[in-house]
Parts: C-alpha cells; sequence; structure tokens
C-alpha cells in the first residue's frame, strides 16, 4: 500500500535469510478476492465496526467477571458511566463503548459475517498458497487493511520499522497468517525484518524525547495515526 514500504521492504530483501518477498500489488486478479474479505457487506449487510461492538458487549463482561480480583468494575455500563463522571482521564470519549452497548445486530448476524470473511479470506490463502506458495500476508502502511479477519482467530503480528527521514515517517508492517498455529512462523519473520532494518542502517537512534521534541504529537494525526 505505502510507497515508501515497499521501496524499504526491497532493500532490505536481499538481508533477510531464508525469506522469498512477492509483490504482489500487480496481480490484479487479487482485487475480487482481497475485496470479498474487506467488505463482505455484501452479502450479509453487517459491518466490521458492528460486528465488533457486538464482539465487545458479548465478551469484555466474561473477561472482567475472570478477573474480578483485578478490576472494579463487572459491566460495560459500570465502565462508561465511570468514564462519563472521569472525563478528564479520557479525552478521547468512549463511543465504542456505547456503541458496543447499543448494538444491533444479533448473534445470528455476527456468525454469518464471520462465515463470510472466513470463506473469502480462505479463498484468497488458497489462492496465494496455489500461485505464489506464500507462507504469510504482509501489508505495509498506516492502516491494517486486513482487521476484519481478526474474527476468524488467525494470528497476526505487528512491527514499526522507524527510521529517519525529513518527515520522520514510520513503517508500519502486518504479518498476517494463513492458519491458527502460524504464530512462531510471524514472529520469526519480523524478528528478521528488524535485524534486516538495523544492519541496512535505516534504523533512528535518536530517543524518544528527541523525535517528540523535534516532531510534536500533531505529527501523528498527519500520519493517520489510531491513538487507543
Amino acid at each position: 500500500q505505502l510507497q515508501d514500504g515497499i521501496a524499504l521492504l526491497q532493500t532490505l530483501s536481499g538481508l533477510l535469510p531464508l525469506t522469498t518477498l512477492v509483490n504482489l500489488n500487480s496481480d490484479l486478479s487479487l482485487a475480487q478476492p482481497i475485496a470479498s474479505v474487506l467488505n463482505p457487506t455484501s452479502s450479509c449487510n453487517t459491518t466490521f465496526t458492528d460486528v465488533l461492538c457486538y464482539a465487545l458487549a458479548r465478551d469484555i463482561p466474561s473477561y472482567l467477571s475472570k478477573h474480578s480480583s483485578c478490576y472494579s468494575h463487572q459491566t460495560l455500563s459500570s465502565i462508561i458511566e465511570w468514564n462519563s463522571s472521569h472525563s478528564q482521564y479520557i479525552p478521547y470519549g468512549q463511543s465504542l463503548f456505547i456503541r458496543a452497548l447499543e448494538s444491533p445486530i444479533t448473534e445470528e448476524a455476527y456468525d454469518k459475517y464471520k462465515k463470510s470473511v472466513e470463506e473469502a479470506f480462505q479463498s484468497l490463502i488458497n489462492y496465494l498458497k496455489s500461485t505464489y506458495s506464500l507462507d504469510c500476508l504482509v501489508t505495509i502502511g498506516n492502516d491494517d487493511i486486513f482487521s476484519g479477519t481478526t474474527i476468524c482467530g488467525i494470528p497476526r503480528a505487528n512491527l514499526t520499522l522507524d527510521y529517519y527521514n525529513p518527515e520522520h515517517k514510520q513503517i508500519n508492517v502486518v504479518a498476517i497468517g494463513f492458519s491458527h498455529g502460524d504464530d512462531l512462523l510471524l514472529l520469526r519473520f519480523l524478528q528478521r525484518l528488524e535485524r534486516a532494518n538495523l544492519q541496512a542502517g535505516q534504523i533512528d537512534t535518536r530517543t524518544t524525547f528527541q523525535k517528540y521534541i523535534q516532531h510534536p504529537i500533531i505529527s501523528a494525526y498527519n500520519n493517520s495515526c489510531s491513538i487507543l
């Protein structure tokens, strides 16, 4: 996705042991399979945000009850109420929690969305394996475009390659597995990528404080970073 990221990976590819990178951007036949993964609403009329909110409303109470000794809240409503009365601690709001509490979708709609994504993603995986013999998928950019596949339970790992240029850009790399047991594969790949980045001398050696002073927090918004 990100041209700077593609250029950086091309630079690092020769420094990656036991690793072959394949640029998929020129394969136009991938457009439809990827679109089916990214936008399954045509088949189930439900958005990823709705599904995420449904899962939050369903799973947060269960998580809190299992860790009751660590948290004073046991329900999503309690968290929302506390946040509302302590807004100075959450300047970015809690719209996702509120939307989760008011989630309009049902378990049936959630299951239908999950099945649609799983089938579309499996179709994409089958194509990538048969055509390119790939082991995993890597995306580059500020946004994780395949975040919706988390509903499939497929492992993913994230690495930020920080290197110096006049705009102090950061390259975000997301590695996505093809099966439930790909955790180690992804971690090994990202470890090789990080070492190659160091070897290539692209790493930014300034301290975090120096970066902040020279590039204020407003740059985070300019680079479309998500602040959670």
